[in-house]
């Protein structure tokens, strides 16, 4: 009797242990450098030439939602950090 059929090779896998592709959405393995099934590369947004030159606010218009969260979620908590510590500083003055 056979048993289920095997991987057939790196492809997307279901697991979230790789990068998520902007092309497709599949998770693509760490190790790849591009998604086997759509062909865009990892961070491909980030590399593109038609953005040589473009502002950074640009650039994070043309990223996906999810990195735009991401992006907006570490900017937060940077300004809130920074908050912090400029009130207990000056409360310790």
């Amino acid at each position: 009797m056979l048993g289920p059929p095997g991987p057939s090779g790196p492809g997307p896998q279901s697991r979230g242990d790789g990068w998520p592709c902007s092309g497709c959405g599949a998770s693509v393995a760490l190790d790849l450098p591009r998604c086997p099934g759509c062909g865009t590369g990892f961070l491909a947004e980030l590399a593109d030439p038609s953005t040589t030159g473009v502002g950074v606010l640009d650039r994070l218009a043309r990223l996906a939602t999810g990195n735009r969260l991401a992006a907006l979620g570490i900017g937060l908590a940077g300004c809130g950090l920074f908050l912090l510590l400029w009130v207990v500083l000056g409360l310790l003055t």
